[in-house]
């Protein structure tokens, strides 16, 4: 005996739409499709699979996945989907953190600190890729942890370089780098200039918020170089602790240094400020 797709849909919960769309995909096949008609017809084997889609779908597992729970062996079927499972609450999670942080906006953006800093350029050991902001984090784990494998001990903060197509395009080049000693082997120069640089405290869910009130802060004070890459500096971060509470990092946003306000009162060394520079923060490179 055989089901036809609208009692495999009943069966299972799911609509016969569905179920199309996962054999079209690849995800749920029919076990056969009638080459006159075209008709799918399911076996009464293929009930608890056709449930375990819907269900699985409705819990927010992408089809890519479910489509290897699917096929993997019962033995492996059960790691396969706690680990998709996990996956999705950590991403709830991530979603929640993000909500909180779009309701702090409804408010105001927020005020953010700056400082100006002109840096010259600075040696560093690189790779590159073209991203989303979703596949960032598990490619930087990867890139930090080969390039340090290369040079050993970084003579400085870990960073990051981002396109702008980055951000128009939400895909864009991104770069991690390193900074190393001159004349390491494979070093190349990363680019000195002028910067308004903000300091973002914990997890790197908020990062928007640091991004919104500096941006807001540069238009407001500064002229953007908008065709230049924004960089990002990781003080204190995953490698350093497990509690992103303690995190540090840095947003470089470069901008024009004709239009940095010199304040006669500033000192060199001056960090911070509150709302506006005040003064130029001068860096001089690692010897």
């Amino acid at each position: 005996m055989r089901l036809s797709i609208g009692d495999m849909a009943r069966a299972s919960g799911t609509t016969v739409k569905r179920l199309r769309h996962y054999h079209d995909k690849g995800v749920f096949m029919a076990a056969h499709t009638d080459p006159a008609t075209g008709h799918r017809w399911y076996e009464p084997a293929q009930v608890a699979d056709a449930m375990l889609v819907a269900q699985l779908r409705r819990a927010g597992v992408p089809l890519a996945e479910i489509s290897g729970i699917v096929a993997a062996t019962t033995h492996r079927r059960d790691a396969a989907i706690r680990a998709a499972l996990a996956a999705v609450d950590a991403e709830l999670a991530s979603a929640r953190e993000r909500l909180v942080g779009t309701a702090a906006l409804l408010q105001a953006v927020p005020e953010v600190s700056y400082a100006v800093r002109r840096v010259p350029e600075q040696w560093v050991v690189s790779t590159a890729a073209r991203l989303s902001r979703e596949e960032c984090a598990t490619w930087f784990d990867r890139s930090f942890t080969d390039l340090i494998g290369r040079v050993g001990i970084p003579w400085g903060p870990l960073g990051a370089t981002y396109s702008t197509e980055f951000f128009t395009d939400d895909h864009g080049t991104v770069t991690a780098f390193v900074p190393v000693a001159a004349g390491t082997p494979g070093a190349e120069s990363l680019p000195g200039g002028t910067f308004a640089v903000a300091v973002h405290d914990g997890a790197y869910t908020h990062f928007d918020l640091t991004y919104a009130g500096l941006g807001r802060a540069v238009g407001r004070d500064l002229t953007s170089v908008s065709d230049e890459t924004v960089r990002e500096l990781y003080l204190v971060g995953p490698g350093h602790s497990d509690d992103p509470a303690t995190w540090r990092s840095e947003v470089w946003w470069p901008v024009l240094q004709d239009s940095v306000p010199l304040d006669p009162c500033a000192h060199a060394g001056a960090s911070t400020t509150t709302g506006r520079a005040t003064g130029v923060d001068h860096l001089t490179e690692r010897p």
